[in-house]
Formats: C-alpha cells, sequence, structure tokens
C-alpha cells in the first residue's frame, strides 16, 4: 500500500511523509519522515535523513521548548479540536499554540493537525499556520473529491490574503 501511495504522489508532484514508521520510510526511499516526541529524538532522525523532509508533532508549548525545531523542516501542532481519528490523542489547544509557535518563529512551517472542519481554516491561517492536515474531514465526507478540492481552495485562498497583507 505504501508503494502505490507513494508512486500516486510522485506521479503528483508531491512529497510522500511517511508517518510514524521510520523502517518503511527507509525502505521504501520516501521522501520524508514524520515523528511524534517520543518515536526518535529529532537529532537521530536528521542523522538518519540528512537530505529528507522532517515534521515534529507538538502539542504544548513544553515541547516546543524542548525541540530542536532548527532540525526539522514543519511542525503539526495540535490536536486544534477533539478528534475521532487518534485515540491517544492530546487535550485540544485551538489556536493558541498556533500563535505562540509562530510568536517565537515567525519562519517554521507550521501545519495545524486534529479535528478540522473546512469552517475552521480562515483562522487557523491567518492565526499562522501555513497548512493543515486532516482525516476524518475527507474520510467521513460523502464526496471525497470535492471535498479534498475544497480543504485546498480554502487553504489557498486565505494563504493568498495572508501574503498579500504581510
Amino acid at each position: 500500500m505504501a508503494l502505490a501511495a507513494q508512486k500516486l504522489c510522485q506521479s503528483n508532484g508531491v512529497p510522500f511523509i511517511i508517518n510514524d514508521d521510520i523502517d518503511l520510510a527507509i525502505e521504501i526511499d520516501a521522501d520524508g519522515i514524520h515523528i511524534g516526541q517520543d518515536d526518535m529524538p529529532v537529532e537521530q532522525a536528521r542523522k538518519l535523513f540528512p537530505e529528507k523532509i522532517i515534521g515534529l508533532s507538538i502539542n504544548n508549548m513544553t515541547e516546543v521548548h524542548h525541540s530542536q525545531l532548527n532540525l526539522v523542516d514543519y511542525v503539526g501542532l495540535g490536536p486544534y479540536k477533539a478528534t475521532i481519528s487518534k485515540a491517544d490523542a492530546q487535550t485540544p489547544t485551538g489556536l493558541s499554540l498556533i500563535q505562540s509557535v509562530r510568536e517565537i518563529d515567525k519562519e517554521l512551517p507550521v501545519v495545524a493537525i486534529g479535528g478540522i472542519q473546512e469552517e475552521d481554516i480562515e483562522a487557523i491561517i491567518t492565526n499562522g499556520a501555513d497548512g493543515i492536515a486532516v482525516i476524518s474531514a475527507i474520510t467521513r465526507s460523502q464526496d471525497i473529491g470535492q471535498t479534498s478540492r475544497n480543504l485546498r481552495e480554502e487553504v489557498d485562498k486565505y494563504l493568498a490574503e495572508k501574503i498579500k497583507n504581510s
């Protein structure tokens, strides 16, 4: 399944990033790896993947201050709201974590994750995130293709506004 997904990503010019499975990422030569706080130290991940994309999940400001953000390419912040997609999800952070991370680092790419729906995108992007990661918004949709396009269009719209206003 990973190889089929990787091929699909490659044919569409999209980086293929493996979540939490370092061995699989190495085996298939994925474009990157996304790790959580307990998966592997960031320094070790960077040694294993010197030229690859590395993302790091962050759930609170303590993790921000204890993470080697200079070694990652982006952070996934959240959960933004309560989510049914991940049984061990932490307490929702809302906009506060996005805003706090953005205050201390203006350049680090920030992706919001957790319970995000289309109506949340404007607030998420205008408060500092650069993108969103969703599961249930798409998998629970009656029209996955249209929902995916709508989410992408909303993100693109608010990113364009943010760039225009900066």
